[in-house]
């Protein structure tokens, strides 16, 4: 259960790592450009997705404590 956590916790990381960066990208492009429906979508809906697979990593991350590989590491500690 663990290594499937992991997996899913690390694609969750570089999904919304990706979306930070496509977030700020097509911001400053839509500054630049001048393009108000860029700018505000890249803030406002893809944004809003981005924190929620920000969110559900997190999710992850604490399931990821409570598995009998993670309490067995905590041991060797």
């Amino acid at each position: 259960m663990y290594a499937l956590l992991l997996t899913v916790f690390r694609l969750l990381l570089i999904t919304f790592v990706l979306g930070g960066v496509a977030v700020t990208f097509f911001q400053v492009a839509g500054i630049l450009i001048a393009s108000p429906g860029l700018t505000s979508f890249f803030g406002g809906d893809f944004a809003d997705w981005t924190c929620v697979v920000a969110a559900l990593a997190g999710i992850v991350s604490f399931l990821q404590l409570y598995t009998k590989d993670a309490k067995d590491a905590e041991e060797l500690v």
